[in-house]
């Protein structure tokens, strides 16, 4: 019931007929799955509880109720509650206004991109070395995510509410016995930080960038790389520069040199991102001259794919009597493998 109504809700925009294909339901389904999983995950390297005694005095027993200390130092924490914070925002709006599938698409790239993709990727050594702001922060996290998804994922939030509840020891920790009694939300405008999402939309960029790099070249996503980031101006890599280790571990890339106007190293990978340009030396990694050959055979089979595709679709008598449906069909054919090409002419070139 849960990802029947999480997939239609966040799929169907409001006063839209759309076709109720099984990729709703497999959206919902996927999305309840992540729910399941990445709580699990956060369930299992939070520290057990001190004895009754002890129960309110120790911080992970109060992240629940008392929030985050302002103290905060660290970027990917005060990006994360920004980021929370403008989700509490733009949901509250939107389920107030009944938009009811924008308020599931504001909370579903909260909790499945900044939340799952990135700051739980980011903060998993410190996760791992048992590192109490970072279980403090989770808890907290995941006790906002399971008030703001009940009203859409009522079943599944409540089953986990009952395991953090089980897990924090005594009930007179928490504040609700059960999260359908939970207040909503509150929304701390104080820690929306727009400068910090700005530079971390930006760290994300030359990450994705690297990730692409490597899904062209048939490059294994975890072998350590070597990256040169060139932005046009030094106040453009002075912005890149504190985020250095982050880029570093998100990206597997063993060195990156960062400057302004750098020369592009040989037989280089190239990504552009505004004004700065990534380039990842490719000598050594793959064997060029295999990977040349490769591309170029692909290349003639797409040749000869798109010469059929352009004369089935230029020919007035096909576009005449074909259905609707075949012509349209045809010509999206011929718009993907003019894209396909144009991307392994540029891989080509690369190398």
């Amino acid at each position: 019931a849960d990802a029947l109504r999480f997939g239609i809700m966040a799929n169907i925009p409001l006063g839209e007929d759309v076709y109720l294909s099984d990729d709703i339901y497999i959206s919902g389904r996927n999305f309840c799955n992540k729910l399941w999983n990445a709580s699990r995950l956060v369930l299992m390297n939070l520290d057990q509880p001190p004895p009754d005694e002890h129960r309110g005095t120790h911080g992970l027993l109060d992240c629940w109720t008392s929030g985050p200390s302002d103290s905060l130092t660290s970027f990917e924490d005060r990006w994360i509650l920004s980021r929370l914070n403008t989700t509490i925002r733009d949901y509250t709006t939107a389920l107030e206004t009944y938009e009811f599938s924008q308020a599931a698409q504001v909370v579903y790239h909260f909790f499945w991109g900044d939340l799952c993709d990135w700051y739980l990727e980011m903060i998993k050594p410190r996760l791992y070395q048992k590192d109490t702001q970072s279980q403090e922060m989770l808890c907290y996290l995941f006790n906002n995510v399971l008030r703001l998804l009940h009203p859409f994922i009522p079943f599944i939030t409540e089953e986990l509410w009952q395991k953090f509840r089980d897990l924090t020891g005594h009930q007179s920790f928490m504040k609700y016995e059960a999260v359908i009694i939970a207040d909503w939300p509150e929304l701390s405008k104080d820690r929306i930080d727009q400068t910090v999402e700005k530079n971390m939309a930006l760290l994300v960029n030359i990450i994705k960038s690297i990730r692409d790099i490597r899904n062209k070249m048939n490059i294994d996503q975890r072998k350590p790389l070597n990256a040169v980031i060139s932005g046009q101006t030094p106040s453009d890599t002075q912005l890149i520069q504190p985020y250095l280790s982050f880029i570093k571990q998100m990206g597997y890339l063993e060195e990156v040199t960062i400057g302004s106007r750098l020369k592009k190293p040989p037989h280089s990978a190239t990504a552009v991102l505004g004004e700065a340009e990534i380039f990842v030396p490719l000598e050594g990694i793959i064997d060029l001259t295999a990977e040349k050959k490769r591309l170029e055979n692909r290349l003639n089979k797409i040749k000869e794919q798109l010469s059929l595709v352009k004369n089935k679709t230029s020919n007035r008598e096909f576009i005449t009597n074909a259905p609707p449906e075949v012509v349209n069909k045809e010509r999206q054919k011929l718009a993907d493998l003019t894209e396909q090409f144009n991307k392994l002419n540029e891989n080509l070139k690369d190398l």
